[in-house]
């Protein structure tokens, strides 16, 4: 059940999906190129608009690979050979790239930017298969977050107990062992989740509290943003941390593209002088909780 309370302030985060060490030594850059890579464009956000805050997305142990093609996949199995489209020997295992979660961790220390959970593999072996919680059990789901937790912890890694799932694949269960482990955010969109949520609200959902996305960091329009803060209290500008994964296209990735037009807002922003308050999801859920009581 999604409860919907407006509250006071009106809010602003960036929020970044699929962080995890992989470079572009491999498929894509994901963040593991640090400030060599896509990195420096949300640095560049960071230095130039001090107050902006971030969200990071990040998992833990990351398998999941495009599709091969169609053709490909066919010719697989007539030969009787088994299909796969996962990285084998868990490459981007947080807790094998201490380096990168140490340079991360400075990040977090400066007080722009916090880590969230982002599945544990994002993957499931049938399609979609990249939602690697639809449909899965409670025990299930509580041995994927356990696990995902696991690895954060033995990588240093520091991250705070909001959640958002991959390829937004949900299911009763996942919403249940998130409440049992004591998170304190989700962060779902309506339209993709199929949830009937607040799209321009943070809401309260099976007990946690819900932060949407509604804001294109590549595709969003600036009057778009200006019609969400008339609409809700929240605009959640989303993108991914890579602009396309070998076959798939994500189409809002990290880009200097999508670096300028989150630019351009923001010094819209300033400009019309709006009274928003930059936070972090793990802030805003602790003021929408504090102000319901």
């Amino acid at each position: 059940m999604s409860r919907s309370g407006r509250s006071k302030s009106k809010y602003l985060n960036i929020n970044i999906d699929d962080v995890h060490p992989e470079t572009g030594n491999y498929i894509a850059d994901c963040g593991g190129d640090m400030e060599r890579g896509v990195f420096k464009y949300l640095l560049k956000l960071i230095e130039e608009f001090p107050k902006i805050k971030v969200t990071l997305f990040v998992t833990p142990n990351w398998i999941d690979k495009p599709n091969d093609p169609i053709l490909i996949k066919l010719i697989k199995k007539v030969l009787g050979l088994k299909y796969t489209n996962e990285w084998k020997d868990e490459p981007f295992r947080l807790d094998k790239h201490i380096e990168w979660c140490e340079w991360l961790n400075e990040l977090v220390r400066r007080g722009n930017v916090e880590v969230a959970i982002h599945g544990l593999y994002h993957h499931r072996n049938s399609d979609p298969h990249s939602a690697e919680f639809l449909g899965l059990s409670y025990e299930e789901c509580i041995t994927r977050l356990l696990n995902a937790e696991r690895i954060f912890e033995t990588s240093g890694l520091k991250y705070v107990r909001g959640f958002r799932p991959p390829g937004w694949g949900v299911s009763e269960g996942l919403f249940k062992a998130l409440k049992d482990l004591n998170y304190v955010f989700v962060s779902l969109d309506p339209l993709a989740c199929e949830i009937n949520v607040p799209r321009y609200e943070v809401s309260e959902f099976n007990s946690l509290i819900n932060i949407p996305q509604n804001w294109d960091i590549k595709n969003g329009k600036i009057e778009e943003a200006f019609e969400i803060l008339k609409k809700g209290n929240i605009l959640s500008v989303k993108g991914h941390i890579q602009e396309r994964y070998g076959r798939d296209k994500l189409n809002n990735g990290l880009t200097e593209e999508s670096y300028k037009n989150v630019r351009k807002l923001l010094i819209r922003i300033e400009d019309e002088g709006l009274d928003l308050r930059f936070a972090k999801m793990e802030e805003i859920a602790n003021d929408f909780r504090g102000e319901k009581r």
